[in-house]
């Protein structure tokens, strides 16, 4: 008798184990619309996504085929009196509009509309950063190979920028280097993985001076090559885009598991999810490398 009732007894713990997650549905919370779109002077083509929220737990962040797209949404993006509306691109599931179309000024303030047919709608407004002389460089020195072994050659790039006193700032660091041989000759590959990208504000001691350290593979490039360029690319985030990147990239760090500390992710969608920011990009390119 006491082994049947121990057997019930575990099968109502495992039972319970067994017991799914809640999810939106259950909760009979809506599907809000979930929107990403940012702007910079530099860029030639204007994107937007639309997708709908889903549940957190249970699915890969790193899926986007498991986020609902939205591909009848009426996307428009004003400025004073001017507007223009994107057009849906099947191929690249995104909402695409030249930017001569809607030029993007330094120092001018923007709004997105999004609205569907079942009449979701929803909006935001930043504006895009304005120029300013940092004194961005970068500077590299070849490590010569450890043991004579190719792969383990490296370059060390100092990049500098020089903060200014005016108002807080936000800045996102990314880097390129020149591939000089093979199919992609003349290409410069960048890091564009988000968890490695860098972000720093100088909300905390504006005016300070910037030195970030880097040591680049060379893994790519030959030992008898002309020479090697490091592409680097800084840019001044509105806060927006700042906040929205960095929380971003923590809950990469987090993952998805259901037993992490929970990230809240920075949103400035009026009614909806995700985020619509500006940036201003400074590129500069390291002297020549001789090997």
């Amino acid at each position: 008798m006491k082994k049947l009732t121990y057997l019930l007894l575990s099968v109502l713990v495992f039972t319970g184990c067994r017991e799914k997650l809640i999810d939106t549905t259950d909760l009979n919370i809506p599907e809000r619309l979930v929107v990403g779109c940012f702007i910079s002077p530099q860029d030639d083509t204007l994107y937007a996504t639309v997708t709908l929220s889903r549940p957190l737990y249970g699915q890969s962040i790193f899926d986007e085929w498991q986020h609902p797209k939205v591909n009848n949404a009426t996307v428009t993006i004003r400025s004073g009196s001017n507007s223009a509306v994107f057009s849906y691109n099947a191929t690249l599931e995104k909402y695409v509009l030249p930017a001569t179309a809607m030029p993007i000024i330094a120092g001018q303030a923007y709004t997105l509309e999004v609205s569907t047919p079942d009449g979701k709608r929803v909006d935001a407004q930043c504006t895009v950063p304005t120029p300013a002389n940092f004194q961005f460089e970068v500077l590299g020195s070849l490590v010569p190979p450890a043991n004579n072994e190719p792969f383990s050659r490296a370059l060390n790039v100092d990049f500098r920028w020089q903060g200014l006193p005016d108002k807080n700032r936000f800045y996102r660091l990314n880097y390129a280097q020149l591939l000089e041989n093979g199919m992609f000759a003349g290409e410069y590959w960048q890091n564009t993985y988000l968890g490695a990208t860098q972000f720093y504000a100088d909300t905390e001691r504006e005016n300070k001076r910037f030195r970030v350290f880097e040591r680049i593979s060379l893994v790519f490039t030959t030992s008898d090559g002309n020479g090697l360029r490091i592409k680097g690319v800084l840019q001044e985030l509105d806060e927006n885009s700042y906040r929205y990147f960095t929380s971003v990239s923590k809950q990469l760090q987090v993952g998805a598991d259901g037993f992490s500390e929970p990230v809240v992710i920075f949103t400035n969608i009026n009614n909806g999810l995700g985020c619509f920011g500006a940036s201003y990009q400074y590129t500069v390119l390291s002297d020549t490398l001789a090997f």
